[in-house]
This record gives C-alpha cells, structure tokens and sequence, in this order.
C-alpha cells in the first residue's frame, strides 16, 4: 500500500484496488465466485447477500475486463466531476437500485455484473455536475446520450433488433441503476442548495 502511495494519487490507488478485486473474485475457482451470483429458485426464493455480492462477479472473464476497465475509466473521470462522497453515495445507491429490481422482477433468473451500477453512477455524476454548473454542456449531452442508449437496449419499447442477441445484458438492472444513482442525486442537490439557502 505505501508504494501505492508513492506512485499513485489517492483516486488511482482506489481505482486500481477496485479493478484488482473485481478480477480476483473472477479468478476464484468455479465453486468460489459462482456462488456469489444472483440465482432465483425454481419457488421464487433466493439468498438476499447475493443481491449485492452478486454485482461483484461475472459471467465471464470478457466480462470482468470490460466492467473492470469501465470502473477504472469512470473512477479517473469522478475525480474531476465530484467530491469523492458524492460519487460514493451515487455508486451506492445505484448498487441498491439494481439489488432492488433483482429482489423485484420474478423474471429474473440470474444475474451477475456491476454494469448496471456503474451505469448508475455515471449517470449520478452528470446530474451532479448539471446542478452545479460543473461544464454542464458537456454533462448533459453525456447524460442524454446514455438515456437513448438505454432506449436502445429496451428493444421492446422501440421495437428494435434485440441487443441482448449480441452481448447478454439484463437492462433492467441499467434502467434501476440509472435511476438509483439520479435519485441519489437529485436528492444531494436539493441538501446543498437547502444549506446554502439557509447559511
């Protein structure tokens, strides 16, 4: 840890140990990491620990790389759109957002991955950054952006060609934790601008 220090600022360091996790947990043996999935019962039952712990394993290694790098990506770019608490509570309460529409959709068999809270948390930090006039231009071309992609993965809304026949993707766990990590948001804000009205 101390020569992460010294080569690394504090953000990096975390980035780093987050992408390190993410890939040791994939590299358990079978037994180990496939027990952390999210698997519902044939009765509708299912163990309520691996609503969370089932976002920090994969379905594949192509998986774990891809959702490795994008955290890594999105912890460089929280550095320079939020204060660290903000971010944290935006990736938390997406993590939520996606445990709760797993305990909820009777449709869902199985699950694991973080994409749907990393979702979340991007999109918390571009509603943060809109709210504080942090480029909010940019902010917000980003945060429509990810709305239309999430459009795009709903194919039974727009009746477009399935995305899931490409890459297996559960978009309700995106569509949860864009909307855990923008409620989050929206409520932080309204804390802030209730502080400095009252200072």
């Amino acid at each position: 840890m101390q020569f992460l220090r010294q080569v690394m600022r504090p953000w990096q360091a975390v980035a780093a140990l987050a992408v390190l996790c993410l890939l040791v947990l994939q590299g358990l043996e079978q037994s180990g990491w496939i027990a952390w999935r999210f698997v519902r019962a044939a009765d509708g039952s299912y163990a309520a620990w691996q609503l969370i712990a089932s976002q920090f394993v994969h379905l594949s290694w192509a998986h774990a790389l891809g959702n490795a790098a994008a955290a890594a990506l999105l912890a460089w770019i929280a550095k320079h759109m939020a204060p660290a608490l903000v971010s944290f509570v935006a990736l938390l309460a997406a993590m939520f957002a996606v445990a709760a529409v797993l305990a909820w959709d009777a449709q869902c068999l199985y699950y694991a991955g973080i994409s749907g809270a990393l979702h979340g948390w991007l999109a918390g930090l571009l509603l943060w950054c809109i709210g504080v006039g942090n480029q909010r231009g940019v902010a917000v071309t980003a945060l429509v952006v990810l709305c239309l992609k999430l459009l795009w993965q709903a194919q039974w809304l727009l009746g477009l060609p399935a995305l899931s026949s490409v890459v297996p993707i559960y978009t309700p766990a995106h569509v949860a934790g864009v909307s855990g990590g923008l409620t989050a948001m929206v409520l932080m804000l309204a804390g802030r601008r209730f502080m400095v009205a009252s200072a």
